[in-house]
């Protein structure tokens, strides 16, 4: 690989939208909060149940968060 394409792959992945705990956003069609965020992926709360254990969490990889859109609060 060359210089200029190591170049290239470094600058979009430093451009790669950042998440934090708790922000609304849309992925997919599908609305929720962003649960958990690390270098890999992020989790994305779509349904709450009675209890944390059944609430429905989709994984989300960096690959896709280009895809993920902020919501307004």
């Amino acid at each position: 690989m060359s210089w200029s394409a190591r170049s290239t792959i470094m600058q979009q992945q430093n451009s790669v939208q950042q998440f934090d705990k708790d922000d609304p956003v849309e992925y997919n069609g599908m609305h929720g909060l962003v649960n958990f965020v690390c270098e890999q992926y992020i989790t994305i709360t779509t349904r709450r149940g009675p209890h944390k254990s059944q609430d429905t969490n989709v994984v989300v990889f960096r690959q896709f968060w280009n895809t993920v859109h902020p919501l307004s609060e």
